[in-house]
């Protein structure tokens, strides 16, 4: 059986290649070498219930999410390897978890090539952002580093 080494809580990423600056919530490096990578979703128990108990498996975006984490941790010089994508769903109410594991490569191939598209896509800089459109859900704006411009830019056509 192999042991915990050492373990990664909210290990800041940024990846100079992807483009992308991210945390991840939970790394567990075992002492044969591999690292296993834990995305924690937290809900109460009706929304618990309503994401994990009726659909059961992540949204593409909780999907891209990790994956995009296991992308940085391959390109990353201390870790340089994934072996595993996890999402945790987290009942705040009772402390129960369920664990979805991904597949690590197709689930990385779709992050590196949405990636490699939106880098294409905006070589020259930051995109305009759309409502709607980037970010897909208002409270997705809360967690993201260019709130700010957003901000500025209400009512600029």
């Amino acid at each position: 059986m192999n042991n915990i080494k050492q373990v990664f809580v909210e290990k800041e990423f940024i990846d100079d290649s992807l483009r992308v600056r991210g945390f991840a919530d939970l790394i567990i490096n075992l002492d044969n070498g591999e690292f296993h990578l834990y995305d924690i979703k937290s809900a109460n128990a009706w929304a618990y219930k309503m994401r994990v108990g009726r659909k059961g498996t992540p949204s593409k975006h909780q999907q891209m999410q990790v994956a995009t984490y296991g992308l940085m941790m391959e390109n990353d010089p201390e870790i340089g390897r994934v072996d595993s994508l996890n999402i945790i769903y987290y009942n705040k109410d009772n402390s129960s978890i369920k664990i979805a594991s991904q597949s690590k490569d197709d689930t990385m191939l779709s992050a590196f090539t949405y990636w490699d598209a939106i880098n294409q896509e905006h070589i020259d800089g930051l995109p305009q952002l759309e409502k709607g459109v980037s970010p897909v859900e208002d409270w997705e704006c809360r967690y993201c580093s260019f709130r700010t411009i957003c901000e500025e830019d209400k009512g600029k056509e």
